[in-house]
């Protein structure tokens, strides 16, 4: 998965956390602020270089058992 550009790597485990949609996926990439990255969509990080703090919010919530894809 590290060969995969970081979007791409995001966009892939927010698939696996939403139990394989994509759509649902995407939508979270797009459209859902993380709050504690400042309230900024993972799309929004993405573009400002952030990509790795977004991989890491989504590992410590994985960690946590918590649910940072919305249903």
């Amino acid at each position: 998965m590290t060969n995969l550009p970081l979007s791409h790597q995001i966009l892939n485990a927010a698939r696996d956390a939403s139990g394989g949609d994509i759509a649902r996926a995407i939508r979270w990439y797009r459209t859902e602020p993380i709050i504690p990255l400042e309230y900024k969509t993972a799309e929004r990080l993405v573009a400002e270089g952030r990509a790795d703090d977004v991989l890491r919010a989504m590992r410590r919530r994985a960690d946590e058992d918590s649910q940072l894809i919305p249903r």
